[in-house]
């Protein structure tokens, strides 16, 4: 696909064939470090709620995301006391 893209045709300049591969190389370049910058956050995220939380992580922790991760306690749902009719 990228060589598609970067074959000059005959009615294009050659200078409009180096625009559109600095375009692609820093698209390729704002994705690199969009990655790493939502990569850091993450980590930085689960660190706080690792080591320096009062509150345990669990708590935030979904219900089937506890349930699929084994750390889900055994919820008994009370009936509810309304009559039938």
């Amino acid at each position: 696909m990228l060589a598609s893209m970067l074959v000059c045709h005959s009615n294009q300049k050659p200078e409009v064939m180096q625009y559109q591969r600095r375009s692609i190389r820093k698209a390729r370049a704002i994705r690199t470090k969009a990655f790493f910058i939502t990569l850091l956050f993450h980590l930085a995220l689960i660190g706080y709620f690792t080591y320096g939380a009062d509150l345990s992580w669990q708590d935030y922790l979904p219900n089937a995301v506890a349930e699929w991760a084994g750390f889900a306690e055994e919820v008994v749902t009370e009936e509810a006391d309304v009559p039938q009719p």
